[in-house]
């Protein structure tokens, strides 16, 4: 190629990236103006994701990075290194001036693999003219959350792993491959999936005998930056390779009340571990909502909604830049374009770059959807769309200079209808789902209820649900999940509210507190309810903390009250209009099990029934007449879960005639035992009084149930009394 041809070639490439860094400091330009905390400019807010990077650049400027495990991708933070050491400044406006010139470069990278895929120089400008102008992406080049970067390396590896193909004895394409899918492990995991899908696509176009050597020198190549991580992660003592925070993202956006998206909810903030055991329970108990919000999270994905959390495009980017919010580019733009070229390519000839797109998009979007949905996310998955993207506009321009344009998009009539059809579906979608959670009926295994507050709103039940914790215990930072079940007798401008609270006595251990309707999406007040439904909430208590009022049987007590007021709160009526106390839910105790023995136990284990078990006793030999002693004995319940009150005794016989005893439930009545887990391990304490008379008295050990008063078998015993010893009152 001459040089005149070169240039000719290459100055409309120059050009998009001269585009693309004027548009991008404009952006910039409009934040900095702005009031920093709406633009999230400088200084930065705190607690945001941009402001954790910052954070961790400085830690590592210190020599205090890495920490001993990696709790979050660190691929950026050295990124950041690297550019704070070879600009020689930790600036924030030189970092972000740095990675808006590398993104600016980038949209001239993504023109000229196009062209090379496509053969179509047209379609290879307006991808990159695309790239350039898409506000997401270009708001997000002018920021620290890892967005650009991750753009950056789905361009090269989309244009590296086609390279490969394209010229099969080049080992340095597939070696780019593997170290952009090394590098997306390390930065935004979600680059993987297209990776992977890469090597699967050169294998499925060119047989394992031609392309091992190529998925060879790729995996090597990921593992170069993939090991160092996973062997710092090892050496501190670290059970996953990158990072831990997956599972925990995970069911950030799929629990039973998310929106798809980070924002909060119940179940997140009353979930704390074992994430994904969680989920698979949420899925369980309503597959119906969890079908219709991963219909809402694949919409989402592809409509032209920008959802963001601690960084929003439309609050940060459209709301102080009018270079972006009058740019009519969207993702559904985008989307209707890519659809087009899919077809045009495929219909072109050009099947394999097709597939490689279509399969790297789509293995993208299926990582997407095992996380949440927000535009920082999604917005790297535009690198394999543009491609198809710019051949569409390529063909459209060539028929165009034809003067068929018209016949032309004739041919493709019910291409067009099809994709219109596509895009108004998403949008409905979105809109729709998922629907509130209403039933015909209270489930015939749940507590019915029947309470009704202002004449308006019943109680109609509830339902604790016990695979995720017993009725009657719960665990410290484990889920307690009960299901509410609500009905309007009349239609009500009022929005209830409603509020659970485990006490303790009379302290109010944990609280929740929540209009009705608001608990799950989607989040419609009861003002807006139909009247006759029974409406589904599912509540979950957490108790964060490891000690404090262990091992005494509370009660979850629900107060309803109109608005935002609980001071005004409803009494409960029947439905004869006669008042009811208020209803307790369930009387569950917080353990920590398998729980434990102070007390030293004995040689074998004596059974009542097949509640308890006693496993020793401590209590003096001698004493003095008319002295109060404790009794102290180690008890384990049984395999069952207890279901009824059981209290445990202490006897005084002497000459086998009775004197005194003293009895009640664990922990001097304050455990009930059917709050026991089963195979769970407490101590009690008695205290008896001692007759003023001297002499020798045998002490026994009794299990009785308060309702029937019946006491458990003990085998050997005679009443059913267990002997434990003997005190000598001297």
């Amino acid at each position: 190629m001459t040089t005149r041809r070169l240039a000719r070639s290459l100055w409309p490439l120059l050009l998009i990236v001269l585009l693309a860094l004027g548009y991008r400091l404009l952006i910039m330009a409009d934040r900095a103006a702005a009031p920093p905390e709406v633009a999230a400019w400088d200084p930065l807010p705190g607690g945001s994701d941009q402001k954790v990077y910052l954070e961790r650049l400085q830690a590592l400027q210190r020599g205090d990075y890495p920490p001993q495990r990696y709790y979050y991708q660190p691929g950026f933070v050295y990124f950041l290194g690297l550019v704070s050491a070879l600009t020689d400044s930790s600036d924030l406006h030189t970092l972000r001036l740095v990675q808006v010139v590398i993104a600016s470069l980038n949209c001239g990278l993504m023109a000229g693999i196009t062209w090379l895929a496509t053969k179509r120089r047209d379609a290879g400008h307006a991808a990159g003219l695309l790239l350039a102008f898409y506000p997401p992406g270009a708001f997000y080049d002018t920021d620290f959350v890892i967005t650009s970067q991750a753009l950056v390396l789905a361009t090269l590896m989309t244009g590296a792993t086609w390279l490969a193909w394209r010229r099969p004895r080049a080992l340095v394409w597939p070696a780019l491959t593997g170290l952009t899918l090394g590098a997306g492990a390390v930065t935004r995991f979600e680059l993987v999936a297209p990776g992977l899908a890469g090597a699967c696509w050169l294998l499925a176009l060119q047989g394992l005998r031609r392309a091992w050597r190529q998925v060879l020198v790729l995996a090597l190549a990921a593992l170069l930056l993939i090991a160092p991580v996973a062997l710092h992660n090892r050496q501190g003592g670290a059970d996953f390779l990158i990072t831990p925070a997956g599972p925990e993202e995970m069911y950030r956006g799929n629990n039973r009340d998310t929106d798809g998206q980070r924002s909060p909810s119940n179940a997140s903030a009353t979930t704390h571990d074992d994430h994904l055991h969680w989920l698979l329970q949420d899925i369980a108990l309503e597959p119906g909502r969890f079908g219709q919000l991963v219909l809402r999270k694949l919409a989402f994905f592809l409509s032209s909604q920008e959802s963001g959390n601690n960084l929003n495009f439309a609050l940060s980017g459209q709301a102080v830049s009018p270079w972006l919010a009058r740019n009519p580019l969207n993702f559904s733009v985008l989307l209707a374009l890519t659809m087009a070229g899919l077809v045009m390519l495929w219909r072109a000839g050009q099947r394999p770059l097709a597939l490689l797109l279509l399969t790297g998009a789509f293995t993208y979007l299926l990582m997407v959807l095992l996380l949440w949905v927000e535009s920082r996310i999604k917005t790297p998955v535009i690198a394999l769309m543009l491609p198809a993207a710019g051949f569409a506009i390529d063909r459209c321009l060539a028929l165009l200079r034809q003067g068929s344009l018209a016949t032309g998009l004739l041919r493709y009539w019910r291409l067009a209808v099809a994709i219109a059809a596509v895009l108004l579906l998403i949008e409905a979608v979105v809109r729709e789902l998922p629907r509130d959670v209403t039933l015909a009926a209270l489930p015939p295994d749940a507590t019915a209820a029947n309470l009704i507050y202002d004449a308006r709103l019943e109680l109609v039940g509830w339902q604790v649900r016990e695979q995720y914790s017993p009725r009657n215990s719960m665990r410290p930072f484990h889920p307690w999940v009960v299901s509410l079940y609500w009905r309007l007798l009349q239609a009500s401008e009022i929005d209830y509210s409603f509020s659970l609270k485990y006490f303790i006595g009379d302290r109010a251990v944990i609280k929740h507190d929540r209009p009705l309707g608001y608990v799950a999406f989607p989040r419609d007040y009861s003002s807006e309810w139909q009247v006759g439904p029974v409406y589904v909430e599912h509540i979950g208590l957490s108790y964060r903390k490891f000690d404090g009022p262990l091992e005494r049987t509370g009660r979850v007590v629900l107060d309803v009250y109109p608005e935002r007021d609980p001071e005004a709160g409803f009494d409960p009526h029947d439905r004869d209009g006669a008042r009811q106390a208020r209803p307790v839910l369930a009387r569950p105790a917080i353990l920590l099990p398998p729980g434990s023995n102070a007390i030293s136990r004995g040689d074998r284990e004596v059974a009542f029934g097949d509640a308890l078990h006693l496993l020793g006793a401590d209590l003096p030999s001698r004493a003095a007449p008319g002295q109060r002693v404790a009794v102290r004995s180690a008890w384990r319940s049984g395999a069952q879960q207890i279901e009824a009150p059981y209290a445990i005794g202490v006897f005084l016989f002497r000459d086998g005639a009775y004197i005194s005893n003293v009895d009640s439930p664990p922990a001097g009545g304050a455990l009930l035992t059917f709050s026991l887990l089963p195979g769970y391990h407490f101590d009690d304490e008695k205290w008896l009084e001692l007759p003023p008379e001297r002499g020798t008295y045998d002490v026994h050990v009794g299990v009785y149930d308060q309702h029937s008063m019946a006491r458990l078998p003990v085998a050997g015993a005679a009443d059913n009394l267990h002997f434990i010893g003997s005190i000598e009152v001297s």
